[in-house]
This record gives C-alpha cells, structure tokens and sequence, in this order.
C-alpha cells in the first residue's frame, strides 16, 4: 500500500507523494514477524502478534506475503 502510495501519477501531477518512513528492513537478519511493521501504516495486531505472513500467490506472476494485502 505504501508503495503504491508514493508512485507519482500522470492522472493526478499536483498530488504530494507520500514518503515511506524509515529504511528497508534488513535481509540478512529478518524478524519472526513482519520485517515492514515499522514503516507500515496499516500493520495490525495480528501482524505484531503472528509469525511472518506466508507468502501466498493471487496470480500468475503476482505473490504477497501480507496479513493485511490491498487487493484492488
């Protein structure tokens, strides 16, 4: 969600982009839980609470390992 928030768009050019809070998680030494707890807006108590989400296909080329997914 995040992300696509901060893509500028030709549709809406007067829009302020949202900035993503804090740095990428680190790879080599990932948490139990979700690595982007901290820069996400719309984590959850599961997503504090759960093991990592499991990564899980909604389409061909299209996968994410999310508690909380925008699905539009």
């Amino acid at each position: 969600w995040a992300l696509l928030q901060a893509l500028p768009r030709m549709d809406y050019a007067e829009r302020t982009l949202r900035v993503i809070p804090g740095a990428p998680p680190d790879l080599v030494d990932l948490p139990d839980q979700c690595p982007f707890i901290p820069r996400c807006p719309k984590a959850t108590v599961e997503c504090r609470t759960s093991p990592r989400p499991p990564l899980t296909k909604v389409e061909d080329g299209h996968w994410l390992a999310c508690y909380n997914p925008v699905l539009e």
